[in-house]
């Protein structure tokens, strides 16, 4: 479903409580602009227009400056949302105090900052009762600004940006389940772009799960997205997806399936857990685990297309020699993931990426690896999961699938190890910036209690002992096995010197590390050069403020010059999200 494109430019004037007609006034300061954050209605501002949506309500005596200005217009009980997009004067009106009316919100609008009009001119909005006298309250505000309001508040505007949700919403009217679901999470995700929403129809099966979803671009703007789709994470119809969007993320193409089955009819083997990439030519690559065995969702071989016309038409599927490492059974295809893109971090600007995989050494190499090479070189022995990396070395000739060359890097005995008494090696999901100086520093969630890093001097070939992220006081951020990536803050590929990561901040369950995934906070970094650890964070930021599900497998680009974060919500909205300069304040 093609989402509605969102207009970034609106003007701002608040009235809080009740309807208005033009009361000469001196000529009004310019208005701030405004994009509503809920899903209401705008409306006019005129004598005898409607003001509430479930009320007979309509505007009587108002100030001369909101006359002809556009307002919110929605439940006159509703709490919403209006974030500015264009400085200037929000106006608003609301029960006067003096009228001692419950449903006035004068205190609440100064607690933000508003102050009362000169004059202290009081306006009678609708009918003829006392309590419907309301006073004119401002603020001057600024781009960036998110304002909440209480009910019996009237928000009028020159321009009022309606929420992109509010059609998504009425689509989604028919099934009281599915319009509860996007109430819930889209309006507390508030995304700046919406590549796609499942479409929820009991007869449509396939398109609910959506995950590991990598955003990627070419120099001339064109995004791309890739990601991993199904009914239910880990069902017989896991596939994956490929869209594009030409307009800078405003608009997506319907997604394209690259590999696996659209639905539980005549299903094909599971794809999961795409790669994308581009070479300097602009040829586009996706690589993906495909499953060839009926053995567990993991395991498998590394298949791939290309694609020489931003993915209007792909080559055939081939197999990419993927090298073996001592952990890999010999009877069947080893158990792998990638869930971060390849990025050019690697020598000379290789893609480079990191590799999650599962297994135990056989018994009795096992042993002999234990006799041999005690303590971390018999890592090996233990089942689990470790990080290793993968460097493509060739993409750049333009290989076919079949001939593109995988270099592992600190595999076999160099992997990285984490080594829980209870849950065995525990490392998983490395995501990779670049540092000013020229090492690379990953982040990889465990099982032990806090995300884990280690840098590299020499492009990823070796990788120091891995060690707790820890904040500017030296305490371990807790964290459960839960996605807990890293980024550079101007791309991912900068070298600004500035990140940010996601940790939960709390402690795992102790019987199930996964859990719990609760709240989630931003911690934003900086390179510090002398520092054991060289990235000190500063205090953790709320992201988002919801109790639960937040677990995010993401990717960055830049698009027209800002940081956007693309989140699989839930695992089921795809969705943008500009990480803007407020969270590194």
């Amino acid at each position: 479903m093609k989402m509605p494109s969102v207009s970034m430019t609106h003007v701002v004037t608040i009235l809080c409580g009740l309807p208005l007609v033009p009361v000469a006034v001196a000529a009004p300061a310019e208005a701030a602009w405004i994009r509503l954050n809920d899903p209401l209605g705008v409306g006019e501002v005129r004598a005898g227009a409607p003001i509430f949506t479930n009320r007979g309500y309509t505007f009587a005596e108002f100030p001369a400056e909101v006359d002809g200005l556009r307002f919110v217009k929605g439940d006159l009980e509703a709490t919403f949302r209006v974030a500015v997009r264009r400085g200037g004067v929000l106006r608003a009106l609301t029960a006067a105090p003096e009228t001692g009316a419950s449903h006035g919100q004068s205190k609440a609008l100064l607690e933000q900052g508003f102050e009362e009009a000169p004059g202290g001119r009081r306006y009678q909005l609708f009918g003829a009762s006392p309590a419907d006298r309301v006073g004119l309250y401002q603020k001057t505000v600024s781009p960036g600004e998110v304002l909440t309001f209480q009910r019996w508040t009237v928000v009028v505007a020159g321009q009022v940006e309606e929420s992109p949700f509010k059609d998504i919403l009425r689509y989604h009217a028919q099934e009281a389940e599915t319009h509860r679901y996007v109430l819930e999470n889209l309006l507390v995700m508030q995304p700046d772009y919406i590549v796609y929403i499942p479409r929820q129809r009991r007869e449509i099966v396939g398109d609910r799960y959506n995950d590991h979803f990598q955003v990627f671009d070419k120099p001339d703007g064109t995004l791309f997205a890739a990601w991993t789709q199904a009914t239910g994470e880990g069902d017989v119809d896991q596939h994956i997806c490929f869209s594009k969007s030409l307009d800078r993320g405003r608009t997506w193409t319907a997604p394209t399936i690259l590999a696996g089955s659209p639905s539980y009819v005549n299903p094909q083997p599971v794809a999961s857990w795409q790669q994308p990439m581009v070479s300097r030519s602009g040829r586009l690559y996706v690589l993906w685990n495909q499953r060839i065995t009926n053995d567990r969702l993991h395991h498998g071989v590394m298949v791939g297309k290309y694609s020489d016309d931003d993915g209007e038409t792909w080559s055939q599927p081939r197999v990419v020699t993927l090298p073996r490492v001592n952990r890999d059974p010999l009877d069947r295809p080893p158990s792998w993931c990638i869930w971060q893109r390849p990025l050019r971090l690697g020598q000379d600007g290789k893609y480079l990426v990191g590799l999650s995989r599962h297994g135990r050494l056989p018994d009795g190499a096992a042993a002999t690896a234990a006799g041999a090479a005690p303590g971390r070189r018999a890592q090996s022995a233990l089942p689990g999961t470790t990080v290793e990396f993968i460097q493509y070395d060739n993409i750049d000739d333009d290989p076919a699938i079949e001939d593109i060359r995988v270099v592992m890097l600190a595999a076999n005995e160099e992997e990285m190890a984490v080594i829980d008494p209870r849950w065995g090696l525990c490392c998983e999901e490395a995501s990779i910036v670049n540092l000013p100086d020229g090492r690379l520093f990953a982040l990889m969630r465990t099982s032990a209690g806090s995300p884990y890093w280690s840098q590299s001097r020499d492009k990823g070939h070796t990788w120091d002992e891995p060690k707790p992220l820890k904040d500017a006081q030296g305490r371990a951020y807790r964290h459960p096995r839960a996605p807990c990536p890293i980024y550079d803050r101007r791309g991912p590929e900068a070298c600004s010197g500035e990140y940010f990561a996601f940790v939960s901040n709390e402690e795992r369950d102790a019987e199930n590390p996964y859990r719990p995934r609760g709240p989630l906070f931003l911690i934003a970094g900086r390179f510090d050069p002398a520092g054991e650890q060289p990235i000190r964070f500063t205090e953790p930021k709320p992201f988002p403020s919801r109790p639960s599900s937040n677990a995010f497998y993401t990717s960055l680009t830049v698009v027209d010059g800002r940081t956007v974060l693309w989140i699989p919500d839930r695992k089921h909205f795809l969705i943008g999200k500009v990480i803007g300069d407020e969270w590194f304040e």
